[in-house]
């Protein structure tokens, strides 16, 4: 037998010896097809969907990107997060929390308060000074 005729062999479901296709059929505008079935001893019909193996690789293909992108996304907002944490906590404008957003980085009133936040983090107890190494 051909390969072409093996495929459109397959066992029937209900006596299991092997059924022909009846029909065959695009569905919608993806690669899958819709194949009826026939059994040639009992006579039973059953209907198969066939996804194509070159849709079902981009797919996969597909839900791989959508992970990495999800985890960069997970990274991303994990920073993003302790800069807001980091910006809520500080006491830079005379003991006042500051008010700064997450968008405002590049304002000289942001590097002030970076720097501010390096020098307390650098004279705190428990670090060292970049001054007593020095």
């Amino acid at each position: 037998m051909k390969p072409e005729q093996l495929r459109d062999l397959a066992p029937c479901e209900k006596c299991g010896r092997s059924s022909k296709v009846i029909e065959s059929r695009r569905v919608d505008m993806s690669n899958s097809r819709r194949r009826r079935f026939e059994c040639m001893s009992c006579g039973h019909r059953t209907t198969r969907y066939e996804v194509s193996a070159a849709f079902y690789n981009q797919s996969i293909e597909n839900e791989r990107v959508l992970q990495q992108l999800k985890l960069y996304i997970d990274k991303k907002s994990g920073v993003v997060n302790k800069h807001v944490r980091d910006c809520n906590t500080c006491e830079y404008n005379d003991g006042k929390k500051c008010n700064l957003e997450v968008p405002e980085f590049d304002t000289e009133e942001a590097t002030n308060c970076t720097y501010y936040a390096i020098k307390k983090w650098r004279t705190s107890p428990g670090k060292r000074s970049s001054s007593a190494t020095a």
